[in-house]
């Protein structure tokens, strides 16, 4: 027979075909029926109403299988009409053949109108009648003139207002309802198997094609739902801090660990290797693997390892999208975004992004960052080795359990050393072969690399760390610096300074900060301040002259506390709040009240008046006033020589430097001024000066208050809140600025702004550059550098003349002022200072307390017994060990000789004429003579500078915690 008709075997094909004699159809038994429409050999199909062999259309009309039987529409049935409108059904008669429901037909789409009975499609491609009711039209069986002539599976068509056909009452379970069998209507027929089966499978079919549209049509719409952003998004990056090499970390601050790299930063064998590692068809997918999924699936619902079959765009989709989990919905949505990459990208675009994006484990984000925590060196220094062994790590970079590494390791190598080798060599290195991305020849001349480096929580692997080191404090003064830069358009939002990916090189020294905290830092077993009493903390500061950069910092041993070397104002790491310690700079002040008299024309081989205690009644210091007089520290011993005739007491400038004399200084002051003082030491490069103020909250008592000297003249500020005991160094400031102020000195004049950022880079672009500001102490404070040879001459004698322990190693040349000051009107010290410089180098160190409760200071000597601090003695030690091993191998500089400039008439008192002392006196006298002419006289002390200026009539300041600036 014709395949084309009525061949159940041919279920692609098969449609109803039209009865004759050649097929076995006998349609004699329904011909006598009335209103049966005869469909012979010669008679016409319906074309609305015939079962058609295409599948999954429908067409509406009447449901022609075989044969026909026409039922009343609205009163009547119209015999002339074919097109099914009155309700006509066409039934197939009893076949000899197991099949009478054709392979794929079809009913018509079931709707009734004016007695038109429709039937719905056929689910498994047959159509039988049952019963037909007249006056309805329904889905369900037809029953014709009451002589059921099978069932409808699909659709029922019931005709007339009462529910019975000219021969019967229909409905299912009316008289005569059954299926015709193979004799005849009525009969019964055993449905194949076959038949069922094939039935099932059309029915999916069906349902699927129906599913497929709903699919399109609704997957259209999702796909058109998912929003993509106008450019792929740049994650959030760390800022790393640099030593001034460029090469060594300081640290690094941010959210994670990522560094984003261009592509062209990326050699082309790491980015095969990952392609190779993570998605085979990378370059020939469109953001999806169907074939993948596919997999993925089969092996998830036959119980396997549960699979993601992700690309590496749909990777980089769900971390773009933050979509995370393994769920259908996810990962239908990751597939949307996928397909939208690939096509706005190109996969190099793609493909960097997923680079810089994508976590390695060890808290490394992205290429670069796994490239230093791995390997310790950039992406773009790798060799193709050791990027394969990178490219494995992704797949599963870190153990499932950190406490049980060996249960399930991943593949970082410190982990699960035989699963890298394994996935390094017999999946990736054969894949990149099998790619063409590397030939067979090549890749058996790669070795599996030994040089990867063991995990460290403390250092570069971290996403943050460095913060409570000592260099810590380094930190926040970068990012206080770099937030005051509100010019430079990169710079401008503050909060991306630790999420930029900047990479900031400090002015900071490696060797040179290692050598400080080594020296100073008592936690450190060795240092200078290690084994001394534990309320002890130092502090140094190194800054380069000329320049102002800042070499080297030492504010306490952990950078989360207070810095005991300045204050910062940082935004980005802090709270944006001034913080930070300052302390009474004791005698190393009398360097700019030193200074001020030269610039005045006060040569520094003038005379004045250095007796043990001496009153100023212009100043309040008389021995009826509140403060009393001002003494020296240990009475005559630091005092001017008591036999200068006629005026006893009288000595040069340069020795009241030498033994730090408080009395000729606060005289000295008398006559320059202390607003003139303020002046010179903003010129030098004093930022802040602390007086203390009454406080708001105690009338009774007094805090101190900062006062930033670039909003003030000295005028403005002197005498209302500083007095004349700034000559003698009674005012708070920081080390940081006395480092700045010494370093001008050392710079003959030259002041630049100490800072500690040389430069910043985004990427490969530099945003920032240092900016040189230098002045010159001759054009802003009228001090020349002739008169700053005169006052370094001075210093020197601090070294040379006084305690000789300080000198610096192999004869090196250096000047320094030493300084102390006492803990209120006790007999004992709060601050140690000692200021000192080489021409390359200048370097302020500090011993105060860190403890609150216990603010006086005492050493250890050698032998074990406390001492109370006095700066030549235990700052010196730090400063000299520093300075010999920060200056080792430096170039000896010579400092320049004294110009002896100024007018040496102009001191408080005229020069001396020393008498020869008796014979019995003069061995004794010997120790105590004046250092008139020559620089340097053997046997004189050094006090140590312990500048306390008597009963002071300001209390001492707060030394602890920098209050706001009111």
């Amino acid at each position: 027979m014709n395949p084309s008709y009525g061949d159940s075997n041919n279920a692609a094909h098969g449609r109803a075909r039209p009865p004759g004699s050649d097929d076995g159809y006998d349609d004699r038994a329904d011909r006598s029926r009335s209103g049966y429409d005869s469909y012979g050999d010669s008679g016409r199909r319906s074309s609305a109403g015939r079962a058609s062999a295409s599948a999954g259309r429908a067409s509406a009309g009447r449901a022609s299988v075989g044969g026909s039987a026409s039922v009343p529409g609205t009163g009547r049935a119209d015999e002339g009409d074919w097109s099914g409108r009155s309700g006509r059904a066409s039934v197939r008669p009893a076949s000899s053949q197991d099949d009478y429901y054709g392979s794929t037909g079809r009913a018509s789409t079931g709707r009734a109108s004016s007695g038109r009975a429709s039937a719905g499609r056929a689910s498994a491609g047959r159509a039988s009648v049952g019963s037909a009711s007249v006056g309805s039209a329904s889905v369900g069986s037809a029953s014709v003139g009451g002589s059921p002539a099978g069932r409808a599976t699909v659709g029922r068509a019931s005709v007339g207002p009462d529910g019975s056909g000219p021969g019967g009452p229909g409905g299912p379970n009316g008289p005569g309802r059954g299926r015709a069998g193979a004799g005849g209507a009525g009969g019964k027929k055993k449905t194949s198997k076959r038949t069922r089966r094939r039935n099932i499978i059309l029915a999916a079919a069906a349902l699927l094609i129906m599913m497929s549209g709903v699919i399109v049509v609704g997957g259209t719409y999702y796909f058109d739902s998912v929003k993509m952003p106008d450019a792929l998004p740049t994650p959030a990056q760390s800022t790393t801090i640099y030593y001034a090499d460029g090469q060594h970390q300081m640290a690094k601050i941010g959210d994670q660990n990522r560094t984003n790299v261009g592509i062209n930063q990326i050699p082309k064998y790491v980015q095969d290797a990952v392609v190779a590692a993570e998605d085979n068809t990378f370059y020939t997918n469109q953001g999806v693997d169907f074939r993948g999924i596919m997999r993925a699936l089969v092996n998830n619902v036959t119980g396997g390892d549960r699979e993601g079959a992700s690309t590496i765009t749909q990777q980089y989709a769900r971390k773009m999208a933050d979509l995370e989990g393994i769920s259908y919905a996810r990962k239908l949505r990751e597939a949307v975004i996928a397909m939208k990459l690939t096509k706005d990208y190109s996969k190099a675009q793609i493909l960097n992004a997923y680079l810089n994006t994508v976590y390695f484990g060890r808290g490394a984000y992205g290429i670069e960052a796994a490239s230093q925590a791995y390997f310790h060196k950039s992406v773009s220094q790798l060799t193709p080795a050791e990027g394969i062994l990178i490219a494995g790590v992704i797949k599963q970079p870190e153990p499932a359990d950190l406490n049980n590494p060996s249960a399930s390791p991943g593949y970082d190598p410190a982990y699960g050393l035989a699963q890298s080798k394994d996935r390094w060599g017999n999946y990736i290195l054969p894949n990149m072969v099998k790619l063409k991305f590397m030939s067979q020849a090549d890749a058996s001349k790669l070795t599996y690399p030994t040089d990867w480096v063991k995990p460290s929580a403390d250092t570069m692997d971290a996403s943050q760390y460095g913060l409570d080191l000592p260099t810590g404090f380094i930190l926040h003064q970068v990012m206080a610096e770099l937030s005051h830069q509100t010019d430079v358009k990169a710079l401008a939002n503050t909060k991306t300074l630790k999420t930029g990916g900047y990479k900031i090189i400090t002015t900071i020294d490696y060797n040179m900060e290692q050598d400080a905290i080594k020296t100073a830092d008592d936690k450190v077993k060795g240092s200078v301040m290690s084994g001394q009493p534990t309320n002890l903390q130092a502090s140094l500061v190194t800054i380069e002259p000329s320049t102002g950069r800042v070499k080297a910092y030492f504010g306490g041993h952990d950078g989360s506390g207070l810095d005991y070397a300045g204050i910062y104002d940082d935004p980005v790491l802090g709270d944006g709040n001034w913080t930070g310690a300052h302390f009474p700079p004791g005698s190393t002040f009398k360097l700019y009240t030193l200074a001020t008299a030269l610039s005045q024309g006060i040569s520094i081989d003038s005379y004045w008046n250095g007796a043990p205690k001496v009153e100023f009644p212009d100043q309040n210091r008389t021995a009826k006033s509140p403060a009393g007089p001002v003494t020296n520290a240990d009475g005559a011993g630091d005092s001017c020589p008591a036999n200068t005739q006629p005026v006893k007491y009288v000595c040069t400038l340069q020795m009241a430097l030498q033994k730090s004399m408080n009395t000729v200084f606060f005289g000295v002051g008398d006559v320059v001024h202390a607003s003139n003082i303020i002046d010179m030491a903003k010129a030098m490069g004093i930022e802040h000066l602390w007086a203390p103020v009454p406080d708001p909250a105690n009338p009774k008592s007094t805090i101190d208050k900062r006062f930033d000297l670039a909003n003030y003249t000295g005028a403005q500020l002197s005498p209302k809140y500083f007095g004349n005991e700034l000559s003698i160094g009674q005012y708070g400031t920081t080390v940081l600025d006395n480092a700045t102020g010494v370093a001008t000195l050392a710079a003959r004049g030259i002041s630049a702004p100490s800072h500690f950022v040389e430069k910043v880079y985004q990427g490969s672009n530099l945003v920032y550059e240092e900016r040189l500001r230098q002045t010159n102490t001759a054009q802003t404070a009228h001090l020349t550098q002739q008169e700053i040879d005169d006052e370094t001459w001075a210093m020197q004698s601090v070294i040379q003349n006084g305690l000789s322990k300080n000198k610096l190693a192999g004869g090196r040349e250096a000047a320094a002022k030493t300084g102390t000051w006492q803990y209120g009107n006790t007999a004992h010290n709060q601050d140690g200072w000692y200021a000192g410089f080489t021409p390359q180098l200048a370097t302020v160190v500090h011993i105060g307390s860190r403890d609150p409760k216990n603010p006086i200071v005492k050493w250890k000597d050698d032998n074990g017994n406390l001492k109370d601090i006095n700066g030549a003695d235990l700052p010196g030690t730090v400063w000299k060990t520093y300075m010999d091993l920060a200056s080792k191998g430096m170039k000896k500089v010579k400092l320049p000789d004294p110009k002896h400039v100024g007018d040496a008439t102009k001191g408080n008192e005229q020069s001396p004429q020393p008498q020869a002392p008796p014979p019995d006196q003069q061995q004794q006298q010997q120790q105590q003579q004046p250092c008139l002419t020559p620089p340097f006289c053997p046997g004189q002390g050094d006090n140590g500078g312990r500048g306390h200026g008597g009963n002071n009539n300001v209390p001492p300041t707060n030394q602890q915690q920098a209050p706001p600036n009111g």
